[in-house]
């Protein structure tokens, strides 16, 4: 009887390695590739509105101050509603800022110049001192690397956030109704390519909240739609949809290790050697800011203990 439920188990383990675990490492990898291109400079001028938190900063931008205005907020929703189009050909709507690339403006100037709709920007996490902020900042960027730059990189769009991202106000206005309103399907359902402006960069002393997983209800409602439209990008986004949060992934993965380990070890080698095949995926998409901090706290550390 045991036998059957942890060969039953396995094989549910083997296909999340295969589907899942594929389709991270394929993304991931992707990221790795020549750098994104990046847009030719323009001479032509976007009018921007930037929406931000109340108390929150911009830093000041490489473009000229009459294009654009810094707008404060507490509803987003009604802030976009008072938004005029033709005062504002571009809306950035921000989270909680500390400060900005003093070339954002300029660099989303560009791509929309050629041709851009939506793109999503940088998040960078900050205060990465402790332990639990530091796997936020990890976490977080990895969803960058494989949701974002590596689609991106595969063709495909960029997830898109709901803040931190930059949208031409006139679509805006008609497709951000209420709270409920989902602007990355919208855009997908649309064929919209949404862009990642890996170097358009915000930052922030908290990491930003992991997005809402798609109902998994509606993906499957909406799949056969999708699949026969032929649309891509939409197809993509729900199929993830009914993927495991890669915490749950990592999870299952290291309790499974764990179990199998107890019950046959040698058994259980394949499957450690798949978990460091996991490891190295996310580790890939660590950048080096995470990584160069991590080291020089522990250089601090070990002064210290020597004093």
């Amino acid at each position: 009887m045991l036998d059957s439920v942890l060969y039953v188990v396995e094989i549910f383990i083997w296909i999340n390695v295969i589907v899942i675990g594929g389709y991270y490492m394929i993304f991931s990898i992707a990221s790795l590739t020549q750098r994104q291109t990046t847009f030719p400079d323009t001479t032509k001028l976007n009018r921007f509105a930037i929406l931000i938190p109340v108390d929150s900063k911009i830093s000041k931008q490489n473009y000229p101050t009459e294009a654009y205005t810094i707008i404060e907020y507490t509803d987003i929703i009604s802030a976009v509603a008072t938004l005029d189009a033709n005062l504002y050909d571009i809306t950035i709507i921000l989270g909680k800022t500390e400060r900005t690339s003093k070339q954002l403006l300029k660099r989303i100037n560009n791509a929309f110049s050629a041709g851009a709709i939506a793109a999503q920007l940088h998040h960078v996490t900050e205060n990465i001192s402790s332990y639990k902020q530091r796997r936020l900042a990890e976490y977080e960027e990895v969803r960058n690397i494989i949701f974002k730059l590596g689609h991106n990189k595969l063709g495909l769009s960029s997830s898109l956030d709901r803040q931190d991202f930059a949208i031409n106000t006139e679509w805006l206005k008609n497709n951000l109704i209420d709270s409920k309103s989902n602007l990355e399907n919208r855009l997908l359902h649309e064929e919209i390519y949404i862009y990642y402006l890996e170097d358009a960069n915000i930052y922030s002393s908290n990491a930003r909240p992991a997005p809402k997983h798609f109902s998994t209800w509606k993906a499957l409602r909406l799949l056969p739609t999708i699949s026969s439209e032929g649309n891509i990008g939409y197809f993509d986004k729900l199929i993830r949809s009914f993927f495991p949060s890669m915490r749950i992934l990592f999870g299952l993965y290291i309790s499974w290790c764990i179990l199998i380990t107890t019950i046959n070890i040698t058994h259980a080698f394949k499957w450690w050697f798949i978990l460091f095949l996991f490891i190295l995926i996310a580790c890939m998409a660590i950048p080096d800011y995470v990584i160069k901090d991590r080291r020089r706290k522990n250089k601090t550390k070990q002064k210290i203990s020597k004093i």
